[in-house]
């Protein structure tokens, strides 16, 4: 019985790949496009400026390192990662997580918490 399960489970999963894919690539395009559109309205709480592209950019880059050096550390690991900080103020280095309910960024902490809901500031897209 145990058998017969997987050799149907196995089936299924061929059988919806082709569509399981396109379906997980079109959910990350949106959920990037919303950050980005975020991002560009969203006003930084220390010094005043938009956030921007290039704060994407300049946390994917942070991202990268981070995961680099660990990767040099620690080279037959495989980790389990989250990850809190998605935009990096160009102009101050402030730290900000996207949520993406409501399609805002709040302040994170330097150990990765974000602050608490009054440092939330909502954006209209």
């Amino acid at each position: 019985m145990r058998g017969i399960a997987i050799i149907l489970l196995a089936i299924i999963l061929v059988v919806f790949l082709p569509v399981i894919i396109p379906v997980v690539a079109l959910l990350d395009r949106a959920y990037r496009r919303r950050m980005r559109a975020a991002a560009c309205a969203f006003t930084c709480l220390s010094c005043g400026s938009i956030l921007g592209l290039e704060s994407i950019r300049l946390a994917d880059a942070a991202w990268s390192e981070h995961l680099r050096g660990l990767q040099a550390k620690y080279p037959w690991t495989r980790f389990r990662l989250v990850r809190r900080v998605h935009a990096i103020c160009p102009a101050c280095g402030a730290r900000y997580t996207f949520l993406e309910r409501e399609r805002t960024f709040v302040r994170t902490r330097a150990d990765g918490a974000t602050s608490g809901p009054a440092d939330e500031v909502p954006v209209k897209v």
